[in-house]
């Protein structure tokens, strides 16, 4: 067996994600100096050998560490840390109340600053114009129906007048929750307007869902393509994100299958 060389240690037990508990053992010996600017971390096959980890957790691990300052990677030689890496971040406990004020770091609920929340901030923005974002979620502005949505709004508020800028139900305009459940029937989805409840998007939607269905301490497997959005509902919850590797044909059955099939 061949020698630990960095003494990181991973476990599987622990409510944090494999790629967490090592990106935070790099960041700490960052901060502390014991990897200082300039040193080369363990190609991503040898640590994750080491570690009896999947290469996935690792080479996320790293793309997370450069996308937050820590490291910079060069194509050919390695991954180093960074000359300049980000300042370590003051707890809340070590910061004073603002004169006259309230200490808010210290009052901000834990589920608010859970990881998954801050990991949008990490994802590396693209540098290029050719480049496409697809973390944003946003379609191309090409792509997006501006004039036949000008029609709509001025037809709306065309007949409806001030009416249409009030609130509405809270589960939609009955009108078009019975059209959405006509459209339902004809794909042979039974439903009426009382089974269908309108969201302003995708994000509201899975909000009402885990609200609903999911308890603090919820396993849930996640691979590396999933939703971004989906992370900060579930964080908000208290579930906890288990990544599991995946490759073309999507995530790994024998993972999977390590965990009981108990998220």
């Amino acid at each position: 067996m061949a020698p630990r060389l960095t003494g990181f240690k991973l476990d599987p037990s622990h409510s944090a994600p494999l790629y967490q508990q090592l990106f935070d053992q790099i960041v700490e010996r960052v901060r502390s100096g014991t990897f200082p600017a300039g040193y080369r971390l363990p190609p991503t096959r040898r640590l994750a050998d080491e570690l009896g980890a999947h290469r996935n957790t690792v080479v996320r691990t790293y793309a997370d560490l450069e996308a937050a300052g820590f490291v910079v990677s060069r194509v050919g030689r390695g991954t180093f840390v960074s000359a300049t890496p980000t300042a370590p971040a003051a707890s809340p406990a070590a910061q004073p109340a603002p004169r006259g004020g309230l200490p808010w770091s210290s009052l901000v609920a834990p589920h608010a600053v859970a990881e998954p929340l801050g990991r949008f901030d990490r994802l590396a923005r693209p540098h290029r114009d050719d480049h496409i974002q697809l973390g944003a979620m946003h379609p191309p502005p090409e792509l997006l129906p501006s004039e036949l949505f000008q029609r709509c709004i001025d037809h709306v508020l065309r007949t409806l007048g001030p009416r249409a800028l009030t609130y509405g139900p809270r589960e939609g305009v009955p009108s078009l929750r019975a059209s959405i459940a006509e459209d339902l029937r004809r794909q042979g989805v039974p439903a009426s307007a009382e089974d269908v409840i309108v969201t302003t998007g995708s994000q509201q939607a899975l909000d009402l869902v885990v609200r609903a269905l999911v308890r603090p301490g919820d396993r849930f497997l996640v691979d590396s393509l999933i939703y971004p959005g989906i992370n900060n509902v579930l964080a908000c919850a208290g579930a906890t994100l288990i990544p599991v590797p995946a490759d073309e044909e999507g995530p790994s059955v024998a993972a999977m299958a390590r965990f009981g099939g108990g998220a």
